[in-house]
């Protein structure tokens, strides 16, 4: 795997759940499609730190919050070092801005 590679595809997954902050992070709380994940975990926690343009993510977020069913995932990938892109069905395309590659989760709770 490349160092600006995501252990998991993301691509038809539904966000489930998510938290923005305290520090200046996101964690996104996805399940996973059995088709482009075979043998991977049902539920993944993928969680952005160090965000430049955490305003921006944190009001795209509260865009979603409410009692909403899954969103469909069409595309999590990096764009260029420092830039990833979060693509989510009927809620829009986000740009987050880090220079600290993501970390992928599994197996527990995110923090509440």
């Amino acid at each position: 795997m490349d160092a600006t590679e995501l252990k998991h595809r993301y691509h038809d997954s539904s966000l489930e759940g998510h938290r923005v902050g305290p520090q200046r992070e996101v964690i996104l709380e996805i399940r996973l499609d059995r088709i482009w994940n075979p043998g991977g975990p049902e539920i993944v926690h993928l969680r952005f730190g160090g965000i430049d343009n955490i305003v921006e993510v944190r009001e795209f977020f509260d865009r979603l919050d409410g009692p909403v069913a899954p969103i469909q995932v069409e595309r999590i990938a990096l764009l260029e070092k420092g830039r990833w892109i979060v693509e989510l069905e009927h809620a829009g395309t986000l740009t987050i801005a880090t220079k600290k590659l993501p970390q992928e989760q599994w197996g527990m709770r995110p923090r509440r």
